[in-house]
């Protein structure tokens, strides 16, 4: 509705223009100042032709679309401005200038239509075609932290369409559908809003990240440009991987990326391809994720074969991760472009095992000579980032995130 309104009023300037310009009093008459006097259409399509020149002008200069301005918000933001003193200037200088005023008019106005897409209703930004604040969701890659995130969404009454190779395996209320990313773009709607990169590698080798993470996303930007779609905010689900070894020491979004592994080179190589499409998207770099039906360490205690180091480790559970997710795709606030998602309390791997053994009634791990430690990467992760946005983890520690596990709660989507 705002579209049609800011478009009816520039209509109306317009023909004001064409009326002032060519049939309109004469000058003297309309002066601004002492004596002067305007005639009442002149007034009233004057100040009608005024509020349909500013509502693109404020729009253009406060709307986010993927963080920053739409290159037609940013046209509408000059021509606006331009339009109106175009108008005025003659006035307040006592003479027509021709046809000035209405080629300034028609510029904004034909901007205006340019900018069709990019005017918005509501300060969150979702397109006035969104009944009830719902918007269009595309999730590319449903697996279990997508399809959860997906799942989240849906019950805030948005429409989730879900990419994954197995449209069947997609739950309702998502609507599936069966695409290979790593060999084909997908036929997307042209009103995606918000657009979820959650996919998953079959594999850990370098060949299976590389189909997954970088082929999966040059298919999906394929596909988003073939529907002409323009997400307002994109997010990508990547790895803490990236960050490295850090010897025990804190890591936050400000230390530079340092990949250990040729799969950690590839999911940085992915941040950076993800980026270049959505300079203002935002990446989560989750760390280990654990929840319903994984049960790797658990199943290590039970086994007895628990023996561990002390190298710090990191988790979230998967609850967490996609609540994370959905408040950085939905909150008022523009988000940052790189988040750690990870808990409150970084724990050395022993101190986890231990816990475990005594919450299963098994036997404690053994201590492993540091020396003799498989080498893995030891940091200390910090969440302060993603906790001053607003989000609020429901498992602040392993502690009650593995006893939700151990009692059953949730499930894991296939």
């Amino acid at each position: 509705m705002l579209r049609q309104l800011v478009v009816v009023a520039l209509v109306a300037y317009a023909v004001h223009g064409v009326l002032f310009d060519l049939a309109g009093p004469p000058v003297e008459e309309t002066r601004l100042g002492p004596g002067g006097g305007f005639p009442w259409w002149f007034g009233a399509m004057n100040v009608v032709g005024l509020v349909g020149l500013a509502g693109p002008w404020v729009l253009g200069i406060t709307m986010p679309v993927q963080g920053d301005l739409s290159t037609a918000a940013r046209l509408l933001a000059v021509a606006a401005p331009v339009a109106v003193v175009t108008h005025l200037l003659p006035a307040v200088l006592g003479a027509s200038w021709g046809g000035l005023p209405l080629a300034g008019v028609l510029t904004g106005f034909g901007l205006a239509l340019l900018g069709d897409r990019s005017l918005t209703d509501g300060r969150d930004g979702t397109r006035e075609g969104c009944e009830n604040g719902s918007m269009s969701v595309v999730i590319a890659g449903c697996g279990d932290v997508g399809t959860e995130i997906g799942l989240r969404l849906a019950g805030q009454g948005h429409e989730v369409l879900g990419l994954r190779r197995r449209a069947e395996l997609v739950p309702p209320p998502l609507i599936g559908m069966s695409v290979d990313l790593s060999t084909e773009a997908p036929e997307l709607p042209d009103d995606v809003e918000l657009l979820v990169v959650a996919t998953a590698a079959d594999g850990r080798t370098p060949e299976a990240y590389r189909a997954a993470y970088l082929d999966g996303l040059r298919h999906l930007f394929d596909g988003l440009r073939a529907a002409g779609a323009l997400p307002r905010r994109a997010l990508l689900v990547s790895s803490t991987a990236v960050c490295g070894d850090a010897d025990g020491g804190e890591v936050t979004e400000d230390d530079p990326p340092a990949p250990a592994t040729p799969t950690a080179e590839i999911l940085l190589a992915a941040e950076e391809l993800f980026h270049e499409q959505f300079p203002h998207g935002t990446v989560l770099r989750l760390s280990g994720i654990y929840g319903p039906g994984r049960t790797r360490l658990i199943d290590k205690v039970r086994s007895g074969d628990s023996a561990s180091g002390a190298a710090w480790t990191n988790r979230i559970h998967r609850d967490d991760a996609a609540a994370a997710a959905v408040h950085l795709l939905t909150m008022d606030a523009q988000p940052s472009t790189l988040y750690l998602g990870t808990d409150d309390e970084p724990a050395p791997e022993r101190e986890v095992l231990e816990f475990l053994a005594h919450e299963l009634g098994a036997p404690p791990p053994e201590d492993v000579p540091e020396a003799d430690a498989p080498r893995r990467g030891s940091k200390r992760l910090s969440n302060a980032r993603l906790r001053e946005s607003g989000v609020r983890l429901r498992y602040p520690t392993y502690r009650e995130g593995y006893r939700a596990v151990l009692a059953g709660e949730g499930a894991r989507h296939p």
